[in-house]
């Protein structure tokens, strides 16, 4: 069943617009904070309500503005993780995660079955403040399972751990995701985890989606610049058309052929265009340019010189290094959001 989300909200400093559809799978929803990603999650868990429009799941209508229709939380079938995971303090580790579920041996095979799954067998009798951050996040987890949701929204899941923990976590959380056969939605702001967690990704900025689609094209073909930059684009020069066919990338000091389409104002240079060279290329005419290529480790100047649709980098700084940039492996991107 696919989830429907046609809503408006207008809050102190943005608007919250969607217009989603969300089919059964893993779909990321990545943005800088502040965007609406978590905002997006609780309108679906209906933690907050909107101010237009309607939420379907499949059959049921969760929220309908014109009927005056609003499903409670408890009575969606929507498992939500939060940051903090929010365990109730007072309570053991069983007690937490059969909360939502009614006393009688159902509950109590339920609990035990989740406590299983998750290994936390161990831990039934303990409280979340006597358990570590990895071993807490498996309890929201089992907690969130035991409900029996069709739908896991999954808010920032790793933010509340520190890098080794989440380390060991991340395989276990990325086979959660895969064999729940409804419908997940994570919420991130980190690259990685929106890549390698989901196989559709829905890019996010100032309450509107920019961008949705299968998640490996949409990091390889941004479209514009503000979603060049959301995906973490980092060499990105302003473009102008010259006379006879010529392209200059402002920031870069470079001029090569091309033809610009008349909305593409930026160009970037993906990773998979610039690439190590054994040698770098000298032309009999010995052209040169400045260009500074962002590396990890910051901004580094290299000299440019063309070789046909190839051009050679030697970064300054670095003894015996040379680079090379694929002209017709840059990204032409234009200013203004596309039609998502």
């Amino acid at each position: 069943m696919n989830l429907l989300i046609q809503t408006q909200t207008t809050y102190e400093d943005f608007t919250l617009c969607l217009d989603a559809e969300f089919s059964p799978g893993s779909t990321a929803i990545l943005g800088p904070s502040g965007c609406g990603k978590s905002l997006t999650l609780k309108t679906i868990a209906g933690l907050t309500r909107p101010q237009e429009g309607r939420i379907v799941h499949g059959q049921e209508v969760y929220f309908d503005h014109n009927r005056r229709l609003f499903v409670s939380p408890q009575h969606r079938k929507v498992g939500y993780l939060f940051q903090n995971y929010a365990l109730f303090p007072h309570l053991t580790v069983e007690e937490n995660i059969g909360f939502a579920l009614r006393k009688g041996a159902r509950r109590t095979a339920l609990v035990d079955q989740y406590c299983k799954s998750f290994q936390i067998e161990h831990l039934k009798n303990k409280r979340p403040g006597e358990i570590s951050g990895g071993q807490q996040q498996r309890v929201a987890l089992a907690r969130l399972f035991a409900y029996d949701p069709d739908i896991l929204l999954l808010d920032e899941p790793f933010s509340a751990l520190d890098a080794q923990m989440k380390q060991e976590l991340y395989q276990e959380l990325y086979d959660v995701i895969h064999r729940f056969s409804g419908i997940t939605l994570l919420v991130t702001h980190d690259k990685a985890e929106a890549y390698d967690l989901s196989s559709r990704l829905f890019l996010m900025d100032q309450g509107h989606i920019l961008r949705r689609g299968a998640t490996q094209e949409v990091f390889q073909c941004p479209h514009t610049l503000r979603e060049a930059e959301i995906l973490g684009y980092q060499n990105i020069s302003p473009v102008k058309q010259l006379p006879q066919g010529k392209i200059h990338a402002v920031d870069w000091n470079l001029t090569y052929e091309g033809i610009l389409a008349p909305q593409v104002t930026h160009v970037a240079a993906p990773p998979e265009a610039i690439e190590a060279a054994k040698e770098p290329f000298c032309d009999d005419l010995g052209h040169l340019r400045l260009l500074p290529i962002r590396t990890r480790s910051g901004y580094l100047a290299h000299e440019v010189r063309f070789a046909d649709h190839l051009t050679y980098l030697q970064p300054k700084g670095l003894q015996g290094g040379h680079y090379r940039l694929d002209l017709q492996k840059l990204l032409p991107l234009s200013s203004g959001a596309n039609d998502a």
